[in-house]
């Protein structure tokens, strides 16, 4: 763009730059993909091992994620003992006691 052109002219290689058609780039294939072991009834859902990386760094347990593992642990334990409490599977706390097991228990809990 020199000085001296007018608006005109300036608008007239506008136009005709816009008439000229793009050129495209065809974008590079992407990498071959890994693929990670998925194991939805653990603790963690992922464990991710990448094997073609050279910036991997193996992630520690957080404060976090041992809290949730300590949540699921006592939530287990809480099932067990209603199930091991219900043996008919009725839904009703202490179903198959009679109430000298009630009294027991509660003197055993005192």
């Amino acid at each position: 763009m020199s000085k001296n052109q007018t608006y005109e002219e300036l608008r007239e290689a506008f136009e005709r730059k816009l008439k000229e058609p793009l050129g495209y780039v065809d974008p590079p294939p992407p990498p071959e993909a890994e693929v990670f072991e998925l194991q939805p009834w653990r603790h963690r859902r992922w464990t991710a091992e990448p094997t073609n990386t050279s910036s991997y760094v193996a992630v520690e347990p957080t404060v976090a994620d041992k809290m949730e593992e300590l949540r699921r642990d006592v939530a287990a334990a809480a099932r067990r003992e209603r199930m091991r409490c219900d043996p008919l599977g009725i839904g009703l706390y202490g179903a198959g006691e009679t109430m000298d097991d009630v009294v027991k228990r509660q003197d055993s809990t005192r």
